[in-house]
């Protein structure tokens, strides 16, 4: 390494092979450990030597960008401190690839890689756990959730189901109601053609028959018409079950049409 800017963080560094030495400019980055490493393409300079007077210069304390630097040169030449590049001795054999003990761009560029490549390996290895921890606590909410859910929509069909249920014990109450006042009325009234004494025989009889069947409409309502024409077919029905009991038992025949009774004599 020959030099570095921590500022703008590029390093610069010799190179030497058979064919001579090379400078080259790359840029570096320092990760939160204060390990560098080379980053992008180098870049083939020329460089320039500048001289001040001794003493010009000023103690400073050394900032992070200096720090990042050292971390830096610490990388590239393994502590060691930046030795001018060595020329290259012609009579040696010629060997393929870079001279022992140097590395080309390309390779300088790899290992930064397979040393990225290792530290991402490492924090990911170092955050599976969070990962899977943080995995398990979504699935227990999505679980708790899920339960959550399925309790609500089970407790709404409840309620839906009640709520049907006590509509048509409304509508039946009602509709029963209709029909008691609906059969008392008919019952009675003189086109029913039932005597007095005989409703008290037919009417819970047409009550039993049309309690709970009323008719009702698609609406739910209760269809008087429909009602009043059931209440009407089950008096006439009731009228003649009466009647043909009230003739077995001799009552409403003439006295003709009784059997007489015979007399032996004595």
């Amino acid at each position: 390494m020959r030099d570095f800017d921590p500022d703008r963080a590029l390093v610069w560094f010799d190179v030497n092979n058979r064919d001579g030495s090379k400078t080259w400019q790359q840029p570096y980055t320092v990760n939160a450990d204060g390990v560098a490493g080379l980053t992008g393409d180098p870049l083939e300079v020329m460089a320039r030597v500048v001289y001040d007077p001794v003493g010009a210069a000023e103690a400073t304390t050394p900032t992070p960008q200096d720090m990042a630097a050292a971390a830096v040169r610490e990388h590239v030449t393994d502590g060691a401190p930046p030795a001018a590049p060595n020329p290259p001795n012609k009579e040696e054999p010629e060997m393929s690839g870079t001279q022992a003990g140097g590395q080309s761009p390309g390779e300088a560029g790899t290992a930064t890689t397979e040393a990225r490549t290792a530290t991402t390996e490492a924090a990911a290895e170092a955050r599976l756990p969070i990962v899977e921890a943080e995995r398990d606590q979504l699935r227990a909410r999505n679980t708790a959730m899920s339960e959550q859910l399925a309790e609500a929509q089970a407790e709404s069909r409840r309620a839906r189901a009640e709520a049907q249920e006590a509509v048509a014990e409304r509508r039946r109450l009602t509709a029963n109601e209709a029909g008691r006042s609906t059969i008392d009325r008919m019952l009675t009234a003189d086109e029913a053609g039932v005597p007095a004494d005989m409703q008290p025989l037919i009417g819970p009889r047409v009550h039993a028959q049309i309690l709970n069947h009323v008719p009702l409409t698609d609406a739910g309502d209760v269809d008087q018409p429909a009602l009043e024409a059931a209440v009407t077919a089950a008096i006439r029905a009731e009228r003649v079950h009466a009647a043909s009991l009230l003739e077995a038992q001799g009552v409403g025949r003439s006295p003709a049409s009784a059997p007489t009774a015979t007399r032996t004599p004595g």
